[in-house]
């Protein structure tokens, strides 16, 4: 494994081999990144997409969760650029959402989250369940319990 889970870790990663004349399958969203594709197959793999879900814009939160959001809401996990564009567009830019610190899975998404204005990111380690557990800790203030 990449010491980071992101197509550019997996593309610089030297064990990856020689990939020419390769078969390769990404599972993904029906709209998901095209880097990992198109670097694959500059190297000369054929490359096949499995798209297994679908992105969306859910439904508007209840009004009073945006309106109490600074008693609600103490940090979040964002683990897409779908969902940062997402949130900003069903809380309309409020100031409290964009200043609720904001734990994100890679450089890429630290990145897209100070342009669309968030204020407080921290990147986790990896997208792993234990490490957005240290990373929302350390957002939070708080230390990660034991066992975790």
């Amino acid at each position: 494994m990449p010491q980071r889970s992101t197509s550019e870790a997996l593309l610089g990663d030297g064990r990856l081999g020689p990939m020419a004349g390769r078969r390769v399958l990404i599972v993904r969203g029906d709209d998901g990144r095209e880097l990992l594709a198109q670097s694959l197959r500059h190297t000369g793999a054929h490359v096949d997409y499995a798209g297994v879900y679908r992105r969306c814009m859910p439904p508007p939160p209840p009004p009073d969760l945006v309106q109490a959001w600074n008693a609600r809401i103490d940090a979040m996990i964002v683990t897409s650029e779908h969902m940062l564009k997402n949130l900003i567009k069903l809380t309309d830019n409020h100031p409290s959402v964009l200043g609720t610190p904001l734990v994100v899975i890679s450089e890429r998404l630290q990145n897209a989250a100070n342009a669309l204005g968030f204020t407080h990111s921290l990147q986790a380690d990896n997208p792993y369940p234990a490490d957005l557990l240290r990373a929302l800790c350390r957002v939070a203030g708080r230390k990660p319990g034991i066992g975790e």
